[in-house]
């Protein structure tokens, strides 16, 4: 009896073990079958982990899981998710653009269950954008805006910037370079003209020959700032002989005014007598008055030189300046000399012309 009941205890077990087993492959089986077998369910994990990384606060991080997602299967999908990391990031020209390339995509189930969702998103990442179109004449100009290329002008279309001021500058190869602040407001289009100016050579000394001529011109002749035939350094300016001379009409007419002063101390030189109550001339009126007319003389004399002097020295330095203006390659060669006599003046100018 009691041999019967151990025995029928045993079958329970084993049926029970069985039924164990069986229920554990049914599980694996299903988990197995769960399982992620190719790139498409692989990028559908990478979604889920970035889209858990958003709901704890991390959205760099989610943006780099739905970039992944999209390398490894694209999906309109991960399109959309990458554009929704994008607007939580503020990076809203790249948030407009994949998020229009996911709406674009009108057949995908997924996209057809939040498409409401996704186009108020696209509304609120517009809002904060505004299109610029840039024109530039110069063939192989470059369109940078905050520091980043955007590509070769012409464009095809306006680009898309965020609101607020942004930074343009084109460059072009052998042009300087242009740049400029620009205020965009929302929806706004705006439209930027750029003319670049060709650049200047650099003047590094090409052409420069053994004998010391240096510049950008260089060449046997010297630069602009170099000699000419061995090293001879270029007269700069305007050259001494007119400030000589303005000099020497200035000094003749303080001269006249000393002999117009002798001319008055002539005609008064006396003193007061207290006793007599008179006063005592040195000379005679006779002598007063030549002294006068002599003084008179002179004093004419010195005047017209002085005053002949001016005016020769000013043309010598306006044709002194005219002369020695430089030329391309060639040394001005100029020379402005007083010349003063017993009975006048004049002034001497030679050159090479």
């Amino acid at each position: 009896m009691h041999t019967r009941v151990f025995c029928r205890a045993r079958v329970v077990v084993a049926m029970t073990v069985a039924l164990s087993l069986g229920l554990s492959a049914s599980t694996a089986v299903a988990q197995m079958a769960a399982a992620p077998t190719g790139a498409e369910d692989e990028a559908n994990a990478a979604i889920a982990r970035g889209v858990a990384l958003r709901q704890a606060g991390n959205d760099d991080e989610a943006l780099a899981a739905f970039r992944q997602a999209d390398q490894i299967f694209a999906s309109p999908r991960a399109k959309a998710q990458i554009a929704l990391a994008e607007q939580a990031l503020g990076q809203w020209v790249a948030a407009e653009r994949d998020l229009r390339a996911a709406l674009s995509s009108e057949s995908d189930p997924w996209i057809q269950r939040n498409r409401e969702a996704l186009t108020a998103a696209l509304t609120q990442i517009a809002s904060r954008l505004g299109s610029l179109e840039v024109r530039c004449a110069t063939a192989g100009a470059e369109l940078f805006i905050n520091e980043e290329r955007v590509g070769t002008l012409p464009l095809a279309d306006a680009v898309r910037v965020p609101v607020g001021t942004i930074a343009i500058e084109v460059r072009a190869a052998g042009h300087s370079s242009q740049r400029r602040a620009v205020e965009v407001t929302s929806g706004a289009r705006l439209r930027e003209v750029f003319t670049l100016v060709a650049a200047r050579a650099s003047g590094t000394g090409e052409g420069a020959n053994n004998n010391g001529g240096g510049g950008s011109n260089g060449g046997s002749n010297g630069g602009s700032n170099g000699g000419r035939e061995g090293g001879e350094p270029r007269a700069a300016g305007v050259p001494i002989g007119p400030i000589v001379v303005l000099g020497a009409g200035a000094v003749s007419l303080g001269l006249a005014g000393v002999f117009a002063g002798l001319r008055g101390g002539a005609m008064s030189a006396c003193r007061y007598v207290a006793a007599s109550d008179t006063l005592e001339c040195a000379t005679t009126a006779d002598a007063n008055r030549a002294r006068e007319g002599a003084g008179f003389t002179t004093g004419l004399n010195v005047t017209l030189i002085g005053g002949a002097l001016l005016v020769a020295g000013g043309g010598a330095w306006l044709v002194a300046s005219l002369l020695t203006r430089p030329r391309a390659n060639e040394q001005a060669r100029v020379a402005v000399t007083p010349m003063v006599f017993t009975n006048g003046a004049a002034i001497a100018v030679g050159g090479r012309f």
